[in-house]
């Protein structure tokens, strides 16, 4: 298995992520990975050594938005 993944742009492709761990579940594989900021669920990433294994990533089931912090500090 590839640690690396590759982002397709259009007819190009670029490292896009890390591959952390990977299980296999019947026929299936499922993989962790570390992605860029900027991925979407729409976008379409391929394993860096085996062009033909493609894929989709899977929305987080939780908000990884930073909200801004209502902590006041104080000056001495």
């Amino acid at each position: 298995m590839a640690d690396a993944l590759e982002k397709q742009l259009g007819e190009n492709w670029r490292v896009a992520g890390k591959i952390l761990n990977v299980a296999s579940l019947d026929n299936e594989t499922w993989f962790i990975a570390v992605l860029n900021n900027d991925t979407t669920s729409e976008d379409l990433h391929r394993l860096a050594d085996n062009n033909a294994i493609t894929c989709y990533p899977n929305t987080l089931p939780y908000s990884i938005e930073q909200k801004a912090s209502n902590i006041v500090k104080k000056r001495r």
